[in-house]
C-alpha cells in the first residue's frame, strides 16, 4: 500500500470519513510496521482512529459485527431464503404473520440440521 504524501509528513488524512474504518485501522497497523509512523499510537492518530482499537485489532480482537456472525443461527444464504419466501407470500397478497415468519425460518434452518431450533429472541 502506498501512502499519500500528507501521511508521510505526519498530517492526518483530510477526508478520513470517506475511507472505511476497517481500512483505516489496517493502514495504521501497516504504517507502524513499515516505520512510516514512529509508533502505533501516532499511526492511529494520523489516520483518525482510536489507538486502543488499532492495538486490539493487531492482537486479533474482532469488531462487533464480526463477533456477531459466530452467534447467528441462520447463514446469510438461509436468511435470504427466508426473505425471498416472505416476499413471495406478499406478492400473492398473503403476507406472513409473525408466527408464519418464524415457521418459515425454522423450516429453512432445519433443512441443514433437523435438531436445530431458533433462539428465544425469535419467540
Amino acid at each position: 500500500m502506498s501512502l499519500s504524501p500528507n501521511l508521510a509528513s505526519g498530517q492526518a488524512i483530510q477526508n478520513e470519513h470517506q475511507i472505511p474504518i476497517r481500512l483505516r485501522e489496517q493502514m495504521a497497523i501497516e504504517m507502524a510496521a513499515t516505520g512510516t509512523a514512529p509508533s502505533l499510537t501516532t499511526a492511529a492518530q494520523m489516520v483518525g482512529v482510536a489507538p486502543t482499537t488499532v492495538m486490539h485489532r493487531l492482537k486479533g480482537r474482532k469488531n462487533k459485527e464480526e463477533e456477531g456472525h459466530g452467534r447467528q443461527k441462520l447463514t446469510p444464504e438461509e436468511e435470504r431464503a427466508v426473505v425471498d419466501r416472505c416476499y413471495f407470500c406478499c406478492r400473492l397478497e398473503f403476507p406472513p404473520t409473525i408466527w408464519q415468519f418464524r415457521q418459515i425460518a425454522t423450516t429453512v434452518l432445519q433443512k441443514r440440521n433437523p435438531n436445530e431450533v431458533l433462539g428465544k429472541r425469535w419467540e
